[in-house]
């Protein structure tokens, strides 16, 4: 296992490898108690093809907040089936119908981030509880709070549990993750 305050010589140390071999690196270290999660955008879906030619042991996961789009849903189908894998659903603890009786219609709008916190948050909290590691496709060229993205970094629960988090195409381009996809 990796120790928390190795991180930053570690991303460091990761800077100059290809994306395939910052993957290798992770599960050398972290699996398989390390998992990747995605939405299926472009990015990810470019790291999970290089997941597949690089560590086809990393398994993958997906949060559905149970306002999924049908086309997400089928092309997650599409792509567990392309690359022959299971692909790990989480779900919030309430349906969307239980959430409304709840909470009322349409809390998206009222209370965004009450409703990220039980939708997105809590299915991905309970799942990182049981991981040392979580593979992300976030890149520093996608919003200005991410522009300091580095390759490895930590993610502390206020439990005290700890999980590294790597950002294996953190210093990815739109460009070159859309060079790839056409490719």
């Amino acid at each position: 296992m990796v120790e928390l305050g190795e991180l930053s010589a570690f991303s460091v140390e990761l800077e100059g490898l290809t994306t395939g071999q910052r993957l290798r690196w992770v599960w050398e270290n972290l699996g398989p108690r390390v998992s990747f999660g995605t939405a299926f955008g472009p990015t990810g879906l470019v790291l999970l093809d290089i997941a597949q030619k690089e560590t086809p042991e990393l398994s993958v996961f997906t949060i559905d907040t149970g306002y999924m789009f049908e086309e997400t849903c089928e092309l997650r189908d599409k792509i567990a089936s392309r690359y022959g894998i299971d692909i790990e659903v989480l779900v919030p603890e309430n349906s969307v119908e239980d959430q409304e009786r709840i909470h009322g219609k349409a809390l998206y709008s009222r209370d965004p981030d009450l409703c990220c916190a039980m939708r997105k948050v809590a299915p991905l909290r309970g799942k990182l509880s049981h991981l040392d590691g979580w593979v992300t496709s976030i890149r520093r060229d996608q919003s200005e709070t991410r522009k300091d993205t580095r390759i490895v970094d930590g993610y502390w629960f206020d439990s005290g549990h700890q999980v590294v988090k790597v950002n294996p195409m953190a210093d990815w381009t739109k460009k070159q993750v859309w060079d790839y996809v056409l490719k």
